[in-house]
């Protein structure tokens, strides 16, 4: 049989001589110190600072360091003596469980280990997607602005064919009666003046002045003056704003011995010139 008196498995002398060490260096260091705080004369920052004061602070932190050193000091006295209570089997126990706690640390590390390169691929095919994205967005962006620039450009035909229509259906289509000797010439009257097509030479005449209906109808009197002997019949086509101005002008072509004749246009805005169209 073993005797009691037998040393045991676990010395905890060397723990013992750590801490009384560690301790004894402590209470050097806080004397240490204090030698250093009671001799030393810092000088002080501000003219109206008093010595006693800043030493007083000095000392007021020391013994803080003092108490804080003693608890320590106390908490490792309490580990201590738990440490002194444990029996082999406790300690061998408590042993154990740390072994287990740092094989399972090194298993968790090997798992994250070996996942590393299945995330890293995962991570890459993320970025790839991300980037794939990113030009399929960017080529959207253009094929949306191309396709605004489309809608655009047809809106704009569009608008201009209904521009188009709304002054085709503003022209007066007219006949001309070709068993006549007479040359046409069709006279357009308006609140501006007057514009004119002979006909028989496709030729336009435009004495519309604007504000300034007096003067038109005075210059194409002028023109047709000297026209006289040609055996033209004028056509004259009156716009609700030429009224002031049409019995004049059918007078004068009588007394300049001109074949002429008059027609009502509905409105201002009709008209028998397709390229005047406004």
């Amino acid at each position: 049989m073993a005797s009691r008196n037998e040393e045991s498995a676990i010395s905890l002398f060397s723990f013992q001589d750590i801490i009384t060490s560690i301790t004894g260096i402590m209470f050097l260091v806080v004397v240490l110190l204090l030698l250093i705080a009671v001799t030393s004369r810092p000088a002080p920052r501000q003219p109206a600072a008093d010595p006693a004061d800043e030493l007083q602070k000095q000392l007021a932190e020391l013994r803080k360091q003092l108490a804080d050193t003693v608890i320590e000091e106390r908490d490792l006295g309490g580990k201590l003596a738990e440490l002194r209570k444990l029996s082999p089997e406790a300690a061998a126990a408590r042993l154990a469980e740390l072994r287990r706690e740092l094989s399972e640390i090194r298993r968790a590390s090997e798992q994250a280990a070996a996942e590393k390169p299945h995330l890293e691929q995962q991570i890459a095919e993320l970025t790839r997607q991300r980037e794939s994205l990113d030009r399929q967005k960017t080529e959207n962006q253009r094929l949306l602005a191309e396709a605004q620039e489309k809608v655009k450009e047809r809106t704009e035909e569009v608008d201009a064919a209904r521009k188009q229509a709304a002054r085709n259906a503003r022209v007066i289509d007219y006949v001309v009666d070709r068993s006549t000797m007479h040359n046409p010439v069709l006279v357009e009257l308006g609140a501006d003046g007057v514009q004119l097509l002979v006909l028989g030479e496709n030729r336009r005449e435009d004495f519309r002045k604007t504000g300034a209906a007096a003067a038109g109808v005075t210059d194409f009197l002028q023109w047709a003056g000297q026209r006289t002997g040609r055996h033209e019949y004028y056509s004259i086509l009156v716009k609700p704003g030429g009224f002031a101005y049409a019995m004049q002008l059918s007078e004068k072509l009588r007394e300049m011995g001109l074949e002429r004749g008059l027609e009502i246009l509905p409105d201002d805005q009709a008209t028998i010139f397709a390229e005047a169209r406004p």
